[in-house]
């Protein structure tokens, strides 16, 4: 009879468990859904923090609860506004006149870009175009890649996009890993 009431207490401390998990697992994937429609989230990491108790970590999250983070469609939206400043910011000298100002702007009226790049080009142009394409497949960590790629002036001017990338990537990024830690507790717990 001993060994019945340890096996059954035994096993409600697992369903327990499991039953704890898996509200995580819904509070996480309500927290995703708010965190992907890029407003601020504090109601639902409050929420799975409750749940979470801090077997889990979100400082990531936290660090950009107030704020939110750009969707990864506003990110490719905004990167097509950026994409010319950022080449246009390496070519334009630092004694500008007003005259080459004026030029300048004029050239930005329309532009082509070359749409394909070799492996081994370095420039501006195939470094952005190297960013597009990684931003269109959802690859931020290419991005940044990239983005560490671009000489100074460049940088200088897709530094604010950047952070912008890098918050979305350490939020999926802590995201996933949360998910992850999570299936493999409850495949263990089913063992």
């Amino acid at each position: 009879m001993e060994k019945d009431v340890q096996a059954f207490t035994r096993s409600e401390a697992d369903r327990n468990a499991n039953a704890s998990r898996i509200v995580l697992l819904l509070e996480l994937g309500n927290l995703k859904r708010a965190i992907d429609s890029g407003k601020p989230y504090p109601t639902e990491l409050a929420a799975v923090q409750r749940v979470a108790q801090g077997r889990v970590d979100l400082k990531p999250m936290e660090r950009y609860v107030l704020e939110g983070v750009p969707p990864v469609p506003e990110l490719q939206k905004a990167f097509r506004r950026i994409a010319n400043s950022i080449i246009d910011a390496e070519s334009e000298p630092n004694n500008a006149t007003l005259m080459d100002r004026l030029v300048s702007g004029a050239k930005s009226v329309v532009r082509v870009r070359k749409a394909g790049h070799t492996s081994d080009d370095t420039s501006v142009e195939a470094t952005v175009g190297r960013m597009e394409a990684a931003l269109k497949e959802g690859q931020l960590g290419e991005v940044l890649a990239q983005g560490k790629k671009l000489p100074p002036k460049s940088a200088l001017a897709a530094e604010d996009f950047l952070k912008k990338v890098e918050a979305r990537q350490a939020v999926n990024t802590a995201n996933a890993q949360i998910e992850q830690q999570l299936k493999v507790s409850l495949g263990e717990a089913q063992r």
